[in-house]
């Protein structure tokens, strides 16, 4: 049935004209060059002396868990290097991934599966299904049961978006044994949740390829793209064409990829208002509108469909709430509450991209040299990563150093050196902003850096490539030398709140700007004075509990918006403004109330100022 329901979709897909461009039901990306069949039992075995040979002692030694996950990660990362023994390189990334699953590293575990795929053609969701499942066993407490459970969500994800429900099915029943021995009521709940969701997706997939089987086709059943005249002439009736974009937006919730198939039904009503959120309703009329539609045909659906909607509904009637009053203000708020009750646990608005699932971490060697060094990892606007580095190198002058630079801690900042600090004294321990000698990064081609040091964790701020080196002028010398080890790494999205319910803001403010707390995230308001917030000689991020976050200015009186639920409180009395770190201004409470909170920052010294307040938002 899977096959004459995707032969079906590529059908639909030429008849739409670019279905095939907007509809994410493919099941995997596919690497740049073809992976190769997985070396035969001979290869394996003679591939498997020579690594246990030359990793004899290590293995020997590698008797406790942590030993067991550094073995791992250095495995793999020597069969990320072999270019050249196919055997070996598969056997390597075999016993990383045992050695991982031992020492409870899942994050490598799972990497080396990942990585695996990009040169075997190999079933990577059944490989992560086993060692999730061999790694439940092992664990015994809580700090090792939880990461297992976030794992298992994650890949249940790649089983939906695979439409391999089964295996999603298999996934959410170890979830719900592994949330019951954490004794997680919560958890338990969720995981339950998440079976009942697959089910629901699993039929309505299977409704929609029932559809596609009987629909009338010329073209004989194939599993490629028509390409000929013939084929792209092939006639989908419009029931049938909404079907599939119901399924896709409401049942998947890949509301991208639906909203543009619904829209190419322009006399479908469906189509015209999938048309006019594809058009950006920019005001609050507007965005009201579209909402209370949204929410009017979610009565019309039942399930996850109706779930799945009325939250979508809710992210529009969030953007408006603010300017309303009245009836429709309660109306919205109203609505808001009774979404975040049944917004659904599995489906593409909750993954994460796969693209970035793709490359969980990447190991890599930043030589003190005069150019950048661009990692091979491609890091997904809006995910979070890490970024450890240990070593020492010299810079140009021959200067020696770790990655913190060579400079007292008082410069050492994401925020750069603070203004109050002497121009002499910067000048003679840092190089620009940062520190000399730091390692720094940046983002693609562009020309503003940030400051990484031995550790640093940020919402990338744009998709695309990472590079790193040594903050230091871009001069060739023979005193260079040593090496950063690195580690870069994709992950959840960390906790922005510590478990005491408090947590730390800081910023670089040049003049008057407006914090912005919401139940949907945080966002800068411009106060019209000097510089953007973060913008003054230089880019740099509002760092909230240490994660760096680069407010987009696109608009300029105020910015995107960082989406978190986490700085909003349980009950907005209890939020409080505890200190305030503000050398040269000041930070203020200017409103509390059930929609937003605003937090004031004054500097009316010249330059820019380091602003840091710690609030109060209630225990988690």
């Amino acid at each position: 049935m899977k096959h004459h329901y995707r032969a079906s979709c590529w059908a639909l897909a030429a008849a739409l004209g670019h279905m095939l461009a907007v509809c994410s039901l493919a099941a995997t990306t596919q690497p740049a060059t073809q992976p190769a069949a997985i070396p035969d039992d001979a290869a394996q075995t003679k591939a498997r002396a020579v690594v246990a040979e030359a990793y004899r002692k290590e293995l020997a030694a590698a008797r406790t868990e942590p030993a067991k996950a550094a073995l791992a990660r250095k495995m793999l990362q020597s069969a990320i290097e072999t270019a050249n023994d196919s055997a070996g390189r598969f056997i390597l990334f075999q016993r990383a991934r045992e050695l991982a699953v031992e020492g409870l590293d899942l994050d490598t575990a799972l990497t080396a599966v990942s990585e695996a795929q990009r040169y075997y053609q190999l079933d990577g969701i059944t490989f992560k299904t086993k060692l999730l499942t061999d790694a439940s066993r092992k664990a015994h407490t809580a700090t090792e049961m939880v990461p297992i459970l976030d794992h298992v969500n994650d890949v249940i994800e790649e089983c939906v978006a695979a439409d391999r429900f089964s295996d999603a099915m298999t996934l959410a029943k170890l979830g719900i044994s592994v949330s019951s021995r954490l004794n997680s009521p919560r958890a338990t709940k969720e995981a339950r949740q998440r079976l009942d969701e697959i089910g629901q997706i699993s039929a309505a997939f299977a409704a929609v390829a029932r559809e596609q089987e009987n629909l009338p086709a010329t073209e004989p059943a194939t599993s490629e793209p028509p390409t000929t005249p013939a084929t792209q002439a092939t006639i989908a009736q419009p029931a049938a064409s909404e079907q599939m974009a119901k399924y896709v937006c409401f049942v998947k919730g890949d509301w991208k990829a639906g909203l543009a198939l619904l829209a190419l039904l322009p006399d479908a009503a469906l189509g015209k208002v999938a048309q006019t959120e594809l058009d950006g309703p920019d005001t609050p009329d507007a965005q009201l509108a579209l909402a209370d539609t949204w929410w009017d045909i979610s009565l019309a659906e039942q399930g996850i469909s109706r779930n799945r909607i009325q939250a979508h509904a809710a992210s529009w009637y969030s953007k408006a709430v603010t300017t309303l009053s009245g009836l429709a203000r309660a109306r919205a708020e109203t609505r808001i509450k009774a979404a975040e009750g049944v917004t659904p646990l599995v489906g593409a608005t909750t993954t994460q991209s796969a693209k970035s699932r793709a490359v969980v971490y990447r190991f890599a060697t930043i030589p003190s040299s005069e150019q950048w060094i661009k990692i091979d990892f491609p890091v997904v606007e809006n995910e979070y990563y890490e970024v450890s580095a240990k070593g020492t190198w010299s810079d140009v002058t021959g200067k020696s150093c770790g990655p913190a630079g060579a400079s007292q801690a008082h410069f050492i900042s994401a925020l750069g050196a603070p203004a109050e600090i002497p121009d002499a004294q910067r000048e003679s321990f840092c190089f620009g902003k940062f520190p000399k000698g730091a390692l720094i990064g940046r983002f693609n081609e562009d020309e503003w850096r940030f400051f990484c040091g031995e550790h640093v964790r940020f919402c990338a701020p744009r998709s695309g490539t990472i590079s790193f080196r040594i903050n230091d002028p871009e001069l060739m010398s023979d005193k260079r030398s040593g090496a950063m080890n690195l580690l870069i790494r994709h992950i959840a999205p960390p906790a922005l709140v510590d478990p005491d319910g408090t947590v730390t803001i800081s910023a670089l403010v040049d003049g008057h700007d407006v914090l912005h707390l919401t139940p949907d995230g945080i966002y800068w308001e411009y106060g019209g004075e000097n510089r953007h917030v973060g913008r003054w000689q230089g880019t740099y991020p509002t760092l909230i509990n240490g994660v760096c976050w680069w407010p987009n200015w696109e608009k300029n009186d105020h910015s995107d918006m960082l989406a978190t639920g986490d700085l909003w409180p349980a009950h907005v009395e209890q939020f409080k403004l505890l200190s305030v770190e503000a050398h040269r201004g000041r930070v203020l409470l200017v409103a509390s109330n059930r929609t937003e909170i605003r937090l004031e920052f004054r500097n009316r010294s010249p330059g820019a100022n380091h602003d840091t307040c710690m609030l109060f938002v209630g225990k988690r």
